[in-house]
């Protein structure tokens, strides 16, 4: 299909004025208490740090869906939804593209496959739920009512698709009208994913019963064209004019290697289903109807900010090694009176396994007192350092023309100073892809700017600061691991290094920049570079990539001081 052609981002340079607002195209840094000393302030109009592209008119570019598929079954770059990057006809509403991800993306040229789809099937599968619902070798969608299988080239069309429907009795409400929001797991199998969802008994009277629904995933799921549950389970009884809806949030939270679901009530009661085989449908409906773990808030008023997800899944606390379990993040303020928080409430092995309170958070991220509503949104920024610590974003206004985009480096970094800032006029929300080849991840999301819609693509760059926080245990022994002299020390880990890059844990007195210098086992310098020195413990990247097999000596220099520690490289 022939696109119309879209503004680059040097229009955006000068000023993009459209119904609503104007697109800022200066990011001036400053100081402000809640700002990393080093806060990094990535420029739109410097190509090495961001990329944007706004649609025509009529467009909405990225409306309503960006989201990256994940790695390919072969490991290869995961391919983007992208909404309307196809333009729509004037009888359609919505078009969904496929775009090819890599060190080879171009914001400008991207290589797309738009898909076969009506206008609403691309809306519904814009909200849909992505697994493995028939082998591990394909991503379908569920959209809440109907599953799209994907070809082999992992493409959707509206004829390649199956419905699943409810026969508990006549007049139900429908699977999209159920009071609990789908999940979709390893269940019943653990090589393909399940679908439980809810469906009414009597939708037209006062929503009367709640049902759990539960559809095998496999073979004998793909190979029809209309599904019925292969068995329900009953929720609770509805009040009258009360739908009672619960929405959900479903991760590792225990690190075992499937997914759990977090259940919030509607009022101040968060339950919880741990996912332990053998599945049970009666034990599922029992867990998210009454196994409440976190309950009875003290001045509880949990937030909902712009429509905002309550609560959000993400490894943002630092973890032993081995422990890969997700944490669990619930944006509330206890206090009416006072600006929301971040709770952030770890998880781990034992997650579930009592009741939880505000109280037993194991970090809280302030509000940024500069801002007013704060998070509108919230997403996974991915590892946009190379250093391993996940980059938190969430975005935050003032008013509707002071906007803005912040980011939260995590893990051992991880404090309630902002790491990363940009006006942005409208908060957006997005999702990680590789967009260069620097090793470092990268971070896209949708602008809503009236009709035209826009893409940002923030780079990952080195320029972001990760101070390491001492109030973590496993990051004080790290700390005292390194050898210091003079309060200054060095040590790399991975090491030996088997590819280009390693990361350093660097401790020193002052901010200041400084010197890399290796040196081969004869004295002889082989590299140099400038090193951005933050003053205190910190992490970062540091690259290799023409150095052969062998072992060397890294010595980092600055204006007092000087670390040194061992380097080997095994290619």
């Amino acid at each position: 299909m022939k696109q119309r052609p879209l503004l680059r981002s040097v229009w955006l340079v000068i000023l993009l004025v459209w119904a609503g607002g104007v697109v800022r195209a200066q990011n001036p840094p400053f100081k402000n208490p809640s700002l990393d000393s080093n806060c990094y302030f990535p420029q739109i109009d410097n190509p090495s740090e961001m990329d944007t592209i706004v649609g025509s008119v009529g467009q909405n570019l990225g409306s309503p869906i960006i989201k990256n598929m994940g790695p390919k079954p072969n490991g290869g770059f995961g391919n983007m939804l992208i909404g309307n990057l196809s333009p729509p006809k004037i009888t359609d509403t919505y078009t969904l593209s496929q775009v090819t991800t890599g060190p080879g993306f171009n914001l400008h040229q991207m290589t797309q496959s738009l898909q076969k789809l009506s206008s609403n099937d691309a809306h519904s599968i814009s909200y849909g739920f992505h697994g493995h619902f028939r082998d591990r070798a394909h991503v379908d969608i569920f959209d809440g009512g109907k599953i799209f299988w994907a070809d082999d080239a992992g493409n959707y069309d509206s004829s390649r698709s199956t419905v699943l429907k409810t026969n508990i009795r006549p007049g139900e409400g429908g699977i999209g009208g159920g009071p609990v929001d789908p999940y979709i797991a390893h269940l019943t199998s653990d090589s393909v994913d399940d679908i439980v969802v809810s469906a009414f008994s009597n939708y037209a009277n006062d929503h009367d019963t709640a049902y759990a629904l539960l559809y095998r995933g496999g073979q004998q799921l793909h190979a029809k064209d209309t599904a019925s549950q292969d068995t329900s389970a009953l929720l609770y009884p509805m009040t009258p004019n009360s739908h009672a809806f619960r929405s959900c949030v479903q991760a590792d939270f225990r690190g075992l290697g499937r997914d759990d679901l977090v259940v919030y009530d509607g009022w101040y009661n968060l339950c919880y289903y741990k996912n332990d085989p053998p599945f049970s449908l009666e034990r599922f409906a029992q867990a998210v109807a009454k196994d409440t773990i976190l309950a009875a808030w003290q001045g509880p008023n949990i937030y909902r900010l712009g429509g905002i997800q309550t609560w959000f899944p993400m490894r943002v606390l630092p973890k032993k090694q081995g422990d890969m379990s997700v944490d669990l993040l619930v944006v509330a303020n206890p206090d009416p009176s006072l600006d929301s928080l971040i709770f952030v409430l770890r998880g781990g092995p034992d997650f579930g396994s009592h009741r939880i309170t505000i109280d037993s958070a194991a970090f809280v991220l302030e509000h940024p007192k500069f801002s007013y509503y704060w998070p509108y949104s919230i997403a996974d920024a991915g590892d946009m350092t190379g250093t391993g610590n996940h980059v938190l974003y969430t975005t935050a206004a003032y008013n509707p023309d002071a906007q803005f985009d912040l980011f939260y480096v995590t893990g051992k970094a991880l404090d309630d100073k902002i790491d990363i800032y940009n006006v942005t006029n409208l908060s957006g929300r997005g999702d990680t892809l590789t967009a260069n080849d620097d090793s470092l991840e990268d971070f896209i999301t949708i602008r809503g700017y009236g009709t035209y819609g826009a893409l940002w693509l923030y780079y990952g760059s080195k320029q972001i600061p990760v101070h390491l926080n001492p109030q973590w245990a496993d990051v004080r022994t790290e700390i005292d691991a390194v050898p210091k002299q003079d309060g200054a020390g060095i040590i790399i880990a991975p090491n030996p290094v088997t590819r280009g890059w390693t990361v350093a844990t660097i401790v020193w007195p002052e901010a200041e920049h400084g010197v890399c210098t290796v040196f081969n086992m004869l004295g002889s310098e082989v590299q140099k570079s400038e090193l951005r020195l933050l003053g205190g413990a910190e992490e970062q990247r540091i690259y290799f990539p023409y150095l052969q097999s062998g072992v060397y000596q890294v010595v980092i220099r600055g204006a007092a001081h000087e670390a040194r520690t061992k380097l080997v490289i095994a290619r």
